[in-house]
């Protein structure tokens, strides 16, 4: 159990050492605070975050949201009434490998980095429009009430809706064929946005739009405080305890860590509602979010949208936020340099 907290002198609490914006300038040519700087850095480090695990996590969650059990997510078994461990045996008899091995194997076959390649190379102009719908936004409502004059919290709420609602058109449609993807056939020819549109047509493709726009928008205001609550921490809590206090010294330097993962982790698990409910929309079960919430509240009930696939979900979103500010760092440091 934790000791309380120490009350100290008012000079030792004055004394605070400057808090490091993580947003601030790093580069002496500003090319990283330009739109297309951010975008540049902000989708390096999304493909990144999908290179280095993210993709997995997604694709297990996906299948758990398609109504497969944890194992055949993870294992990728597509056969009713057959478990991994049996199609292991079986597996063992047939071939004369070794349990391990025989494991190994079968993740690889598992497609477990179904949807890759297209999720990959839809990063930039998601996030291009994202950056770009907010700043326009923001300097919209900066010359509306004056340079001096502090932004309210609706007007920080409107610049992200503006920027979920413009950034959700594209991963909408980069989401459909990976969704595909990832709960079909591994053997089967990868989906595309033109085989989807001559496949299914083009309304197809933008089907989950409102769904996605819940959770970008939910996903948005719910990420909106980490960096003020952050510097939070390290004025209120960090700084004047750091020497005094177990927990103060373990967060020094690391505030922004901290917080980015417990609010990930914390939104990954909340948006998986409108998550899953994309996700089947996607699939082709329903047209809008109306007709998939109606039917998951008669059936299942809303609640269990919040069981396995939030879990996984909720890893997914935390590992992402710990990439993409790992990478955005050492891209940023890059820029630097020229």
């Amino acid at each position: 159990m934790l000791a309380p907290l120490p009350t100290l002198p008012t000079e030792v609490l004055s004394q605070k050492r400057p808090v490091i914006d993580p947003y601030g300038p790093m580069s002496s040519n500003g090319l990283d605070k330009t739109l297309a700087g951010q975008a540049i850095c902000a989708g390096l480090a999304g493909i990144f975050q999908v290179y280095s695990g993210g993709i997995a996590l997604d694709c297990v969650k996906t299948r758990l949201q398609a109504g497969k059990n944890l194992p055949q997510s993870l294992w990728g078994v597509t056969l009713q009434n057959v478990t991994p461990s049996q199609l292991s045996l079986k597996y063992q008899s047939v071939r004369g490998s070794g349990a391990l091995t025989t494991r190994v194997k079968m993740l690889m076959r598992s497609n477990l980095y179904a949807g890759h390649l297209i999720t990959a190379m839809g990063r930039f102009p998601y996030l291009f429009l994202n950056l770009g719908t907010y700043q326009q936004a923001d300097t919209l409502l900066t010359h509306r009430r004056g340079f001096h004059a502090q932004k309210s919290t609706w007007e920080e709420m409107f610049c992200i809706f503006a920027a979920a609602a413009v950034s959700s058109i594209s991963i909408t449609a980069t989401e459909c064929p990976k969704v595909l993807d990832q709960i079909g056939d591994p053997k089967a020819p990868r989906n595309t946005i033109s085989g989807v549109v001559k496949k299914h047509g083009f309304i197809r493709l933008f089907q989950g739009y409102d769904a996605t726009l819940c959770r970008e928008f939910l996903f948005g205001v719910a990420l909106l405080g980490s960096p003020a609550l952050s510097r939070f921490l390290a004025e209120e809590f960090v700084q004047p305890y750091r020497d005094t206090h177990i927990l103060a010294s373990f967060l020094d330097g690391k505030e922004l860590l901290a917080v980015s993962l417990g609010m990930g982790m914390c939104t990954g698990f909340l948006t998986n509602g409108p998550d899953q409910l994309k996700t089947n929309i996607q699939r082709g079960l329903f047209k809008h979010i109306g007709e998939a919430i109606a039917h998951q509240h008669s059936n299942a009930g809303i609640s269990a949208l919040y069981g396995r696939a939030a879990v996984i979900r909720g890893l997914y979103v935390g590992h992402g936020v710990l990439s993409l500010n790992f990478a955005r760092h050492k891209v940023e440091e890059f820029i630097q340099k020229f």
